[in-house]
Formats: C-alpha cells, sequence, structure tokens
C-alpha cells in the first residue's frame, strides 16, 4: 500500500509517497517537471524487492515551492537530511534526468548511499559558451 507522507525539519518540507517492506530502501528522485507520482507504474514492480521512497523536489507536487531553493545543492542537501533523519540506514538511489544530477550530488555528500543508479542525467552540455552555466562547471564544494 502507498502511504502518503511529509517530512518537515526547519526550513525543509519533502512529500514523498512509501511503500514499506522489509526490503533495501530504494530512494527515488524525479525529472524536472513531473513530481514523485511519475514512478507510480513501476512502484508496484519496485516494491517486490525494495522498501520504496518517491519524493517530490522543491517546486513540484506538495514539497516546498520556494524559488530561492530550485537548486541541486538545496534539494540534495533536504534530500540527505531526509534520508539521515527518516531512513537512518544504507540506501539505493535512483534519479531520472535532473534527479539523476540531485542524485548524484546526494551520493557524493552521504556514506548512506550504497548504489546510484542515474538514468539520463544531463551532466554534460555542449551548447558551447553556454555550457559553462551548467552544472558540471559549478564548484558545488563551498554551497553545502
Amino acid at each position: 500500500m502507498v502511504v502518503k507522507n511529509f517530512y518537515q525539519k526547519q526550513d525543509i518540507r519533502l512529500n514523498y509517497y512509501e511503500i514499506k517492506n522489509d526490503y533495501q530502501p530504494l530512494v527515488l528522485i524525479h525529472a524536472q517537471g513531473v513530481d514523485a507520482t511519475s514512478f507510480n507504474n513501476i512502484w508496484k514492480q519496485l516494491s517486490m524487492c525494495y522498501h520504496l521512497y518517491s519524493i517530490d523536489c522543491y517546486g513540484h507536487g506538495e514539497s516546498l515551492h520556494d524559488a530561492a531553493h530550485y537548486n541541486i545543492v538545496a534539494i540534495g542537501n533536504a534530500i540527505r537530511c531526509f534520508i539521515e533523519d527518516v531512513i537512518k540506514e544504507k540506501i539505493y538511489l535512483l534519479g531520472h534526468s535532473s534527479g539523476g544530477l540531485i542524485a548524484a550530488y546526494i551520493a557524493s555528500s552521504t556514506d548512506l548511499c550504497n548504489y546510484l543508479i542515474l538514468e539520463d542525467p544531463p551532466f554534460f552540455s555542449s551548447q558551447g559558451e553556454r555550457r559553462k552555466d551548467t552544472f558540471n562547471y559549478i564548484d558545488l564544494s563551498e554551497k553545502s
């Protein structure tokens, strides 16, 4: 059974869906322009092997809607806190498209990520000089 929940801590507000069982936790992070329910067609199948958490990123679904937090660092840090406070154990982490960028950031900032699955993340840009404004050119080391 899918249960809808909220995680709130200080300025963090994340909506998420969970299918509880005794399996390894799998956290799903969706792409831009959709929400956590974009994975609902595979929840049933995945829940046969994983304890599922499907999270609405900021600006999507019922999570925090504040443009100041619409960036990989803010979203990644919020989801990392969620993992540390709610799940409290090593996880599998799957990110689709822009969710893959967020998942990669999370995996690099915590020891709680056992496996990282990236589905079509836009790490690289071939848009001439505009590429320098993309994620792979931004130094995140001082912002976490």
